[in-house]
């Protein structure tokens, strides 16, 4: 006996407990898995949840944050800079891929302003010391869209 179960867009036969076939299709959706969580998070070690990857940026003025992680520490290289008004972020790469933007430095901020060709915010966004923002990217429309803030 086993169940069928969609996973990563791919239905997936998996034997239930007890029973033979644990083999191919079961080592195939434990690498699809391992795939996907690579780069995206890390398991803590006897701590029940993921922490997120992240990446340092610093910008000059005028710049694009290119997403690397799913989560990005920022602040202007060496003073306050506004990233590019056409491209302040590089599209997503998969509809609802979910980006978190974090200020390091109450100095050196980072502004993004409300709205350019791929990015739609709740207006302005000036990132300092503490300042969160997540927002996922909309595919259809080509879109970064603001989830929520915290300041």
């Amino acid at each position: 006996m086993s169940i069928t179960q969609a996973l990563f867009g791919t239905d997936r036969t998996i034997p239930v407990v007890g029973e033979d076939g644990w083999g191919p299709e079961v080592t195939s959706l434990l690498e699809d898995m391992a795939k996907a969580l690579n780069g995206l998070a890390t398991l803590v070690s006897d701590v029940p949840f993921m922490v997120l990857d992240s990446a340092t940026t610093t910008f000059a003025a005028g710049g694009t944050l290119t997403p690397t992680k799913p989560r990005h520490r920022i602040a202007g290289t060496s003073a306050a800079v506004t990233l590019s008004a056409t491209t302040a972020i590089a599209n997503g790469s998969t509809n609802g891929q979910l980006l978190v933007l974090e200020g390091t430095d109450d100095t050196n901020t980072v502004e993004i302003i409300g709205a350019s060709d791929n990015t739609k915010l709740n207006g302005a966004a000036t990132f300092f010391d503490g300042a969160v923002m997540t927002l996922f990217w909309e595919s259809t429309r080509s879109l970064w869209l603001e989830d929520k803030r915290n300041f």
